[in-house]
């Protein structure tokens, strides 16, 4: 390329964004809601629905990324650094992307 074309080495003159990643928390597959001790038509009729998909929620306390289940504690809530409820999508940058994989949720990033 000859000089004056435009061309600027890779540098656009636009403001390059950081890289950004999705995480999606974990989901687990819950029982239908059938008690324990159902008889009679209630359990014939829930016996025959699959389990079905819950999301999971992912907290950071003290650092350390861990799964808190489908329904968190409040008190868990409140201590935590940051919150990612299950069933949802969030944008991420690439440092929470390296430390949620460094603490096991590499593949629910994409």
């Amino acid at each position: 390329m000859a000089y004056g074309d435009g061309y600027a080495g890779g540098y656009s003159g636009v403001a390059q964004a950081a890289p950004t990643f999705i995480f999606q928390p974990p989901i687990g597959f819950d029982n239908p809601p059938v008690l324990p001790d159902t008889r009679g038509v209630q359990y014939r009729l829930f016996r025959h629905f699959d389990n079905r998909p819950v999301g999971h929620t992912v907290l950071k306390t003290n650092g350390t990324y861990w799964t808190a289940g489908p329904y968190p504690l409040s008190s868990d809530l409140e201590a935590a650094e940051e919150i990612y409820y299950g069933g949802h999508v969030y944008t991420i940058s690439a440092d929470t992307a390296a430390a949620l994989t460094a603490d096991g949720y590499g593949a629910y990033i994409a």
